[in-house]
């Protein structure tokens, strides 16, 4: 952990490392040994950025285990992906980090994720149509709702995918902004 540190350290001294997102997989289950395990890792990394940590089994939707993110002051990732349906699937998790920081990722929504065999690209190759757009920006409205910044991630990768959507995403906001929706000087998103 000490060589990962080090090599965060240039990143987090330039303000530029946000955070630090801890991927897991759907078997991953909300329990008692795995929330030590965030706690350590929260530990093993503080000071560098807050811990994003992003969660997939069902067992996580329930308020006991936000409840126990919430008490380590790290940020439960905020999903957009297939999984949701058998999956983690809270609209809002309302756990940020102690800095506020909320963290939606977009990991497109192609039922590929549960085909076996299927290839990477196969996954992640997912245009979102204008209505999954707009959906987006209301739930992205929602997650903002109480965080002190937000952090949108784009994960669907192929063929430049996620740029497009954080383009049409970005958009969004510029305009809500010049509205007056976004809050003072744009902070929230």
């Amino acid at each position: 952990m000490q060589q990962t540190r080090e090599g965060f350290a240039p990143l987090a001294a330039s303000g530029r490392l946000a955070a630090l997102l801890a991927q897991t997989n759907y078997r991953v289950e909300a329990t008692p040994n795995n929330v030590t395990h965030f706690a350590r890792l929260r530990d093993a990394f503080a000071g560098i950025a807050p811990l994003v940590v992003e969660v997939r089994h069902k067992t996580w939707n329930v308020d006991r285990a936000m409840a126990a993110m919430r008490q380590l002051g790290v940020t439960v990732a905020e999903l957009d992906y297939p999984g949701s349906a058998t999956g983690f699937s809270r609209d809002t998790s309302d756990v940020h980090a102690a800095n506020g920081l909320a963290y939606f990722r977009l990991h497109g929504r192609n039922a590929a994720w549960f085909a076996p065999g299927a290839s990477r690209d196969e996954v992640y190759d997912w245009e979102y149509s204008a209505a999954e757009v707009q959906e987006l920006e209301h739930r992205l409205i929602r997650i903002a709702g109480d965080a002190t910044r937000t952090l949108v991630v784009a994960n669907n990768h192929f063929h430049g995918k996620a740029m497009k959507v954080v383009e049409q995403l970005v958009a969004w906001y510029r305009g809500l902004a010049e509205r007056g929706g976004a809050g003072e000087s744009g902070e929230g998103t």
